[in-house]
Parts: C-alpha cells; sequence; structure tokens
C-alpha cells in the first residue's frame, strides 16, 4: 500500500494547485499510517507531520477541518508515545483533545475526542500518575457512552476505556471501586465492534482484573468464577 501511496503522493505534487493541500496532507497521513501500522514510528512521525502543516494550511483556506488535523496531530503523539518520548507525546495529545473539543461540537466526532482523551490518560497511567490518569478516562467514557448511543463508536472503543479506568482504581488499591468498572469493560468488550470482532487478549484481560480484585477483597469464591 505505501509505494502506491507515494506513486499518488508524486501525481498530486505534479498537479497541486489551490486546495491540493488538502489532498496532499491526506496522501502523508496515509503514508504515515503505513508506517505506523508496522511498528515504523520513527519513520512515521515526518509524514505525520509533513500532513499536519499540509492540512493546516488547507484549514487557512477554510477546506480542512478542525478533525482532519487533529487525527494527524494525535498519531503524532502516539508515534512519541510508542518511542518512549512520552514528555514530547503529550502536549500533541493535548493539543489533539483541543481541536476535538472544536470538531466536536461542529461535527459530533465523538470518536476523535474519546480517543484524544484516552490517550492523555494513558500518558499519565504510563507515569504511575492514576488519580490524574482516572480524570481523563473517566472525561474519554463519558464521551464515548454518547457516541455508542448514537451509533457513532464501536462498543470495543468504549470497553477499552472502562478497563483502563478500572486498572486505575485497582493500582491505586481501591480493589472495589475497580470492580464495576470491570464489569463494564467485559459487557462492552462482548459487544465487540461494528462488525461483531470481539478482542478477545482485552476481554481476557479485564476477565482475569476482576478476579484478581475479588481475589484482593478476600472474596475467592467471587474471584473463581472470573
Amino acid at each position: 500500500a505505501m509505494s502506491w501511496f507515494k506513486h499518488t503522493l508524486d501525481l498530486q505534487e505534479t498537479k497541486h494547485g489551490q486546495g491540493g493541500d488538502i489532498s496532499l496532507g491526506t496522501t502523508c497521513h496515509k503514508i504515515g499510517y503505513c508506517h505506523s501500522a508496522v511498528g515504523q514510528f520513527q519513520q512515521a512521525l515526518p509524514w505525520y507531520k509533513r500532513a499536519t502543516s499540509l492540512k493546516e494550511r488547507g484549514s487557512a483556506l477554510g477546506l480542512v477541518t478542525s478533525a482532519d488535523i487533529g487525527i494527524s496531530i494525535l498519531q503524532i503523539g502516539n508515534c512519541y508515545k510508542s518511542l518512549g518520548k512520552l514528555d514530547e507525546a503529550l502536549p500533541q495529545f493535548k493539543r489533539a483533545v483541543a481541536l476535538a473539543k472544536e470538531a466536536n461540537s461542529n461535527d459530533s466526532n465523538d470518536e476523535f475526542l474519546g480517543a484524544s482523551l484516552h490517550q492523555v490518560g494513558g500518558y499519565y497511567a504510563t507515569l504511575g500518575r492514576f488519580a490524574q490518569a482516572i480524570l481523563w478516562f473517566t472525561r474519554a467514557i463519558a464521551v464515548k457512552e454518547k457516541g455508542y448511543e448514537h451509533q457513532r463508536m464501536s462498543s470495543a472503543s468504549l470497553a477499552k476505556s472502562l478497563s483502563y479506568l478500572g486498572y486505575c482504581y485497582a493500582k491505586l488499591g481501591r480493589f472495589a471501586k475497580a470492580i464495576p468498572w470491570f464489569m463494564r469493560a467485559v459487557t462492552a468488550g462482548e459487544r465487540g465492534d461494528e462488525h461483531g470482532r470481539i478482542d478477545f487478549e482485552s476481554l481476557g484481560g479485564s476477565l482475569h482484573e476482576l478476579g484478581r480484585c475479588y481475589g484482593m477483597l478476600d472474596q475467592f469464591a467471587e474471584a473463581l468464577l472470573w
């Protein structure tokens, strides 16, 4: 796929004119995605950055939405996080959140906003700052639940944030508080994505954590069920 996108980019650059920043930015984003999908995050970064720059120029002409720009910025943050550069990732995630809020008010883009909020929570959880992470995961869940109710996003995405929130409470030793979040994660995970596909690894993790929480509360009969 990457070779075809690069060939497309060559053709677009040859015929580049007014409004061409939109198509160029989209193609650069797709090339970046091809790299990041196979774990080549360092190679993906310049493509996402170029995509962002091109889309911002298109935005100045009123031709690109904040969601279009924010999605590339979110991927820049994801690349930095995957490369272990957490301090560089956070500003990108927070900028993506700001753009996502703008997009959400105009386009009801719950998926983008929910993903951006989740990634900020993930940043704090990675650093062991679970109390701060809880605030962001809670916000992500609220947005994702609204999106799910209006059929704008999958139950699988919601399950991920529910499970992470339960994990944060468990890491703080608040096992009774974690249990209902893991239970909700299991319910959402069993529904799967928009095609009914189930992420069994994630679902299994939530089931395991449920059993562990009951065990930590000395409720061993309940723990065995999970």
